[in-house]
């Protein structure tokens, strides 16, 4: 990855990478300006409880941009954009190209840097709201904030944090707001 950061969300290790196509990297694969093979077959069949080293399930979160994956075996592209995430539309499983098309970011929560947790893969779910939109979560939410900005009892909180909502606390999104929920 051009740009990769490590961060905790309630003991997990949370991985945000950005990728910008106009810049060429030697790190992991590439191979054209911005084209990245995936060559490990990874699987995003989200199921914390049956992890082995040779079934890979990682939760992958766009907060940003947009790529094409293309299969190198059937062929088969699709294109991921700012929200897409593998826990709401699981990835196909398979050897891909990706291509990055515009700056890049996403997040990837994944079992090799969690191994000595139980589960390597907690159980979470996304969320998004769009500029504007108001929620409420229930007491105690443990929340990642992937990207965006939201107002929280008068607070302005940007980027990259985690939060642990208190009762009633509605939370407004100020620019489109992206993260993962942790049950």
């Amino acid at each position: 990855m051009e740009k990769q950061t490590i961060h905790r969300a309630f003991g997990y290790v949370i991985f945000r990478n950005e990728v910008d196509p106009k810049v060429v990297s030697e790190d992991h694969g590439v191979v054209n300006r911005n084209i990245y093979h995936v060559e490990s077959p990874f699987t995003f069949d989200y199921d914390p409880e049956s992890y082995s080293r040779e079934k890979y399930n990682h939760i992958w979160f766009y907060t940003k941009g947009r790529i094409k994956s293309t299969n190198i075996d059937t062929g088969e592209s699709f294109e991921k954009t700012e929200g897409y995430c593998t826990l709401d539309e699981p990835h196909p499983l398979g050897r891909y190209q990706v291509e990055f098309i515009e700056p890049t970011v996403f997040y990837c929560l994944g079992p090799e840097a969690n191994l000595k947790r139980t589960p390597v893969i907690p159980r979470v779910k996304s969320f998004r709201l769009k500029a504007g939109e108001v929620a409420s979560f229930e007491h105690q939410t443990k929340m990642f904030l992937c990207g965006g900005s939201l107002a929280m009892r008068g607070i302005e909180i940007s980027d990259i944090c985690q939060l642990t909502i208190g009762e009633d606390t509605p939370i407004r999104a100020i620019t489109p707001v992206y993260g993962l929920i942790f049950e």
